[in-house]
């Protein structure tokens, strides 16, 4: 074919046929490399009809040859529905394709094999798109087999080697200190032997120093522009007190789980929230509402001094926790000026934290009301007093739990919201939804101080770094990105397909090898180890993948799951991964098995297959629920394992007459159940 004038329409469907046949027909060494040509020819050659005025030739072409590509039957049927020039330019799956090239990797024999064919038979127009639309990078030696391959072909919006050069630069992971931990020393005394077993190895690690010490990069306290507002003695008490009672986790050592199962929904509970203590619990519903179950009868909520007054009206998040009595007395007798309680006399004041095992197992029930369409998230500030919600109205509002009323409504983005997370420090907050953004937010201004944009689909999930530099997100777009909160673009981007379609690039960092690809499905889920190191990532196939931020690579691919995975948790000493998903499981995954030690880096020889043996006997423990998914998975402070879901029998099931009765219901009158609440223990 000569190429003097445009092609006509025929002459794409025989080029795309004949390069088709072709490939399918080549050996077995070379054929899983070049079939990956196919689909990016495909797609240009649909494009190029329609922007041309073909659109019926265009039609037939797509739908004559979508059955060699199941894995982007997704974006296909997108591209069918843009069927005119003006749909194309609307589409963002077709500018994604437009605008970036199409990464493939390949050896360069397959390379040498693929053009001379080309050449010999005259395919000038294949030829044409490959070198408009195609960045093919090549490498020395024999094709890899299909077992060693990654899914190495794709857009990223960015050049493969930009990736990994992105990935590696370096990032401040390290976290700081918690604010009680230096408290927590002076009230140890003999129930502390294992916290004070931690500081002292910890004390020595930094005064041996040497070329063998490897401290992580952890930023400064400086660096964090927080107001300085005090949380209260009593803060930072109970903290201390949780960490002097913290269970130490490993595989062997699981911990103990309470598992709450709501009745009567009618699948209106889109999010469940647990406070960091186990106090506290939060759900987000399908009618507007924002529920609370509060497990202390009496909750006092600390009132600061009137020296502190003002400061804190300006950010109320950083109101102190609620007090004990006798910690109340003793500033309201002494005066704003006087010291506070010792952590000692502190630790001996009646806890009002919530016992599991508590003889009352009523909870004060709360309904909050103001937003005017479903609420999808609704998360708690550390200290237990505030509250932060987003909903398909498009806002976010702050709820005060003294009060038990909105006190602000933050509104930036146009279309609803998925999800929302507060900041460790509860002075800042981020939400993310529809419109493919997340935003930074401060908690006394109504205008956001940050825009992340770059994701080409919904952002459905985000959470904060544990040193609050950073922000992760997950997106419809099968892809995780962790953003600079202070300089705002993303350093580190762990993709593997856009909207169904592979992304090219060699996971090779440090002499790992090759660890496979990313996210197949929409993410669900982002969090982030406690220690600040590794992120976990979970989607809608029901994997989860582990990420070592350090290094920017993949660690491992979990696998156990059968549906979606909704929520993920580490353990507070990042010793255990837990999930919850639809497929009715609590799964535990021990992490020792799957990330190298800070002395037992990764070593160079890793291979896949080792990677993917180490992923396999990572999981511990399942814990299952007949007929309840499992909608948010926590670690408490002190490490009890906190779960909850909606209770969700099969349609025209009957029930025995005990669950019927526990779950409160009705068959003649479906319409008057009432929500109900139950607590389990799983084993």
């Amino acid at each position: 074919m000569d190429l003097v004038g445009p092609p006509a329409p025929e002459e794409y469907l025989k080029a795309v046929q004949d390069i088709s046949e072709w490939a399918y027909s080549s050996l077995e060494l070379f054929r899983g490399e070049l079939l990956a040509v196919l689909y990016p020819v495909l797609v240009h050659s649909y494009l190029e009809l329609v922007k041309r005025g073909f659109e019926a030739d265009a039609q037939t072409l797509l739908r004559r040859f979508r059955h060699h590509h199941d894995l982007h039957q997704e974006e296909i049927e997108r591209l069918l529905a843009a069927r005119t020039p003006q749909l194309i330019d609307d589409s963002p799956l077709a500018t994604i394709f437009l605008q970036h090239k199409y990464i493939i990797s390949m050896s360069q024999d397959t390379a040498q094999l693929l053009f001379r064919h080309l050449h010999d038979n005259h395919r000038l127009l294949i030829l044409s798109l490959l070198n408009q639309h195609v960045d093919l990078q090549t490498y020395s030696g024999q094709p890899r087999p299909s077992a060693d391959r990654p899914a190495d072909v794709g857009i990223t919006g960015m050049e493969g080697l930009g990736i990994k050069a992105l990935n590696r630069r370096p990032i401040q992971w390290g976290v700081l200190p918690p604010p009680a931990e230096a408290s927590a020393a002076p009230a140890v005394g003999a129930d502390d032997d294992q916290g004070t077993k931690r500081a002292r190895m910890g004390k020595g690690k930094e005064e041996e120093g040497g070329a063998g010490t490897r401290l992580p990069p952890a930023p400064s306290s400086s660096e964090h522009p927080i107001p300085q507002y005090s949380q209260g003695v009593l803060t930072e008490a109970y903290i201390a007190e949780d960490l002097r009672r913290q269970v130490s986790l490993s595989g062997p050592a699981l911990p103990s789980v309470c598992f709450f199962t709501f009745f009567n929904l009618h699948s209106s509970l889109n999010g469940l929230e647990f406070a960091a203590d186990g106090s506290l619990m939060m759900s987000a519903n399908g009618d507007s509402s924002v529920q609370t179950w509060d497990f202390l009868p009496e909750r006092v909520f600390y009132q600061a001094d009137p020296a502190q007054a003002a400061a804190i009206a300006a950010s109320p998040l950083h109101q102190p926790f609620p007090a004990p009595q006798a910690a109340a007395e003793h500033h309201a007798a002494a005066g704003a000026g006087a010291a506070p309680l010792p952590p000692a006399a502190v630790a001996a004041q009646p806890r009002p934290y919530p016992s599991l095992h508590s003889e009352s197992p009523h909870a004060h029930h709360q309904i909050y009301w103001g937003h005017s369409g479903p609420v999808h998230r609704a998360v708690l500030s550390n200290d237990g007093q505030f509250a932060l919600s987003c909903s398909e109205d498009g806002s976010a509002r702050l709820w005060s739990l003294e009060a038990k009323t909105a006190i602000a409504s933050y509104r930036g983005h146009q279309s609803p919201l998925w999800d929302c997370a507060f900041a460790p420090a509860n002075y800042y907050f981020a939400t993310c939804g529809h419109d493919r953004t997340a935003r930074l937010w401060a908690t006394d201004r109504l205008t956001p101080l940050r825009l992340f944009a770059g994701h080409v689909s919904d952002v459905d999930c985000l959470c904060f770094h544990p040193n609050s530099l950073y922000l992760a997100t997950g997106s419809s777009d099968r892809s995780v990105r962790l953003w600079d909160l202070h300089e705002g673009p993303f350093v580190r981007t762990f993709v593997a397909k856009l909207h169904g379609t592979a992304i090219a690039h060699l996971r090779m960092v440090a002499g790992l090898g090759l660890l496979g690809p990313g996210h197949t499905a929409a993410v669900t889920q982002v969090v982030i180890s406690p220690d600040g190191r590794t992120l976990a990532s979970s989607d809608m196939s029901g994997s989860i993948r582990l990420w070592d931020l350090a290094l920017g690579q993949q660690l491992a691919h979990l696998q156990g799951h059968t549906k979606a995975v909704w929520s993920l948790s580490f353990s507070q000493d990042s010793a255990l991964l837990a999930s919850g998903g639809a497929d009715n499981t609590v799964r535990l995954w021990d992490m020792s098995k799957v990330i190298p030690g800070e002395e037992d880096p990764a070593p160079a020889s890793m291979l896949p297959s080792a990677s993917t043996k180490a992923a396999a006997s990572a999981l511990v423990k399942t814990l299952n629920t007949k007929w309840t998914p499992v909608l948010s998975v926590r670690f408490t402070r002190r490490n009890v394992l906190l779960a909850g879901g909606p209770f969700r029998p099969p349609a025209g099931l009957t029930l025995p007459p005990e669950i019927a009765a526990a779950a409160g219901a009705a068959p003649a009158q479906p319409q008057q159940q009432q929500p109900r609440l139950s607590v389990t223990g799983l084993g």
